[in-house]
């Protein structure tokens, strides 16, 4: 594979679970008897997550432009 479709692969993914944490955040937000200590601990996740997809999408995106 080229290097740019790997980094379009990259962003697709990045892109996906993105919108499935999201998606998960809305509907905990809608429901009202979920605990608090449940919503800070998947907001937690959600950071934990966006830094971890940024981190390998910097990674794989750099190091296909060094090549």
């Amino acid at each position: 594979m080229t290097p740019a479709v790997e980094v379009i692969i990259a962003w697709l993914v990045w892109f996906l679970i993105g919108r499935i944490l999201i998606k998960g955040l809305v509907a905990i937000e809608k429901n009202e008897k979920v605990s608090k200590k449940l919503k800070r601990l998947y907001m937690l996740f959600i950071c934990i997550a966006q830094v971890v997809m940024i981190v390998i999408f910097y990674f794989c995106f750099f190091s296909k432009l060094r090549r």
